[in-house]
């Protein structure tokens, strides 16, 4: 199984392509029995900086049965609880520890830039780590 047949989202799968084409980073299938979980890994530093998952919307918004696809990112402590104020459609990180990882969920209401510039962040954070 490939990471097409689990994440087809079409913004995840361009997401995908993009860090594949910038880092040359991969996603981890590290659960067999969380086959829709996959994570980044830095290269160099070996820590994640972003996990993908499929998850019930209502899990992140507190609405919606169906399953969406999301993006945990790793943020600057200080600076995330602003960025969760201001930012619509950013989220406290789910499953990961709130106080320094957000959520986004991939439904084309982020530009696909705006979402790089994110990974950016947390692939600098999780180097330093």
């Amino acid at each position: 199984m490939s990471k097409r047949d689990i994440f087809t989202g079409e913004q995840t799968q361009r997401i995908i392509d993009w860090v594949e084409n910038q880092y040359g980073e991969r996603l981890e299938f590290l659960w067999a029995e969380t086959p829709d979980c996959a994570i980044w890994r830095h290269r160099a530093s070996k820590k994640w900086y972003g996990v993908i998952m499929k998850v019930q919307r209502a899990k992140i918004t507190g609405q919606g049965e169906q399953k969406v696809e999301i993006l945990d990112l790793r943020y600057q402590r200080d600076l995330l609880p602003d960025f969760l104020r201001y930012e619509q459609g950013a989220f406290p990180g789910w499953h990961m520890n709130k106080d320094n990882w957000l959520t986004v969920i991939f439904d084309e209401k982020w530009t696909d830039e705006k979402i790089e510039n994110l990974i950016t962040n947390s692939r600098e954070i999780a180097a330093n780590k």
